[in-house]
């Protein structure tokens, strides 16, 4: 695992975390992104992880998303929340998933690539959503993904979003280890834009299967 998080200004409105299951090795990955910037995004941001805390949902990534949706309802004003929530069952070589208006995470695996789509609403808008669970098998090397819009939306001096440019740079780190992964991602990322000073806050999560 690595991850980087850089906020926009000193409070941000993305937030990861991981939640290690002990009695049996399972790894949870819980990624959301608030809309909006600062203390307002920041303050719901840390409601989102109070409620990761206290959830007894966090074995099912839908219900708890849906969890999380409940909880926020008439509690975030006019801001909203896109989510991702995975765990890896590193026994059963599995990885089963939720998204909540989230951008779909990427899989990196024998010169392939492709998108972990699931549907799902956005969080903290209506009571009633819907929320599907999706499970793929992993293999040995695979790579995993993760990031917030911060990252795809970062634009050049031609106003050129990052996303063109991200699947050709994700198939040039492909062979390195997770960190040099992540990193080099980061570091294409600053040269795109010319700046470590960013639009919005940017988290980018990268997992690599070794079994």
């Amino acid at each position: 695992l690595h991850a980087i998080y850089k906020p926009m200004i000193l409070l941000g409105g993305d937030f990861y975390d991981y939640i290690f299951f002990k009695q049996n090795k399972k790894l949870g990955i819980f990624l959301c992104d608030v809309s909006g910037h600062g203390v307002s995004a920041a303050l719901i941001a840390s409601m989102v992880k109070a409620l990761l805390n206290t959830s007894r949902q966090r074995f099912s990534p839908a219900n708890l998303l849906l969890y999380i949706n409940s909880h926020l309802i008439g509690q975030t004003s006019d801001n909203f929340v896109t989510a991702f929530y995975g765990i890896y069952d590193p026994e059963e070589l599995t990885f089963t998933y939720a998204r909540a208006g989230h951008c779909a995470p990427y899989l990196l695996r024998d010169k392939s690539i492709t998108r972990l789509n699931s549907k799902g609403s956005l969080l903290a808008v209506r009571p009633n959503i819907t929320i599907e669970e999706e499970t793929i098998t992993l293999r040995n090397k695979d790579k995993l993904f993760l990031f917030t819009d911060g990252l795809t939306e970062t634009t050049n001096y031609e106003n050129l979003m990052f996303e063109t440019q991200l699947p050709h740079i994700l198939f040039e780190n492909e062979n390195k280890n997770i960190v040099q992964f992540v990193e080099n991602i980061f570091k294409k990322l600053v040269a795109y834009n010319k700046s470590r000073y960013f639009e919005d806050d940017i988290c980018i999560i990268g997992v690599e299967i070794n079994k």
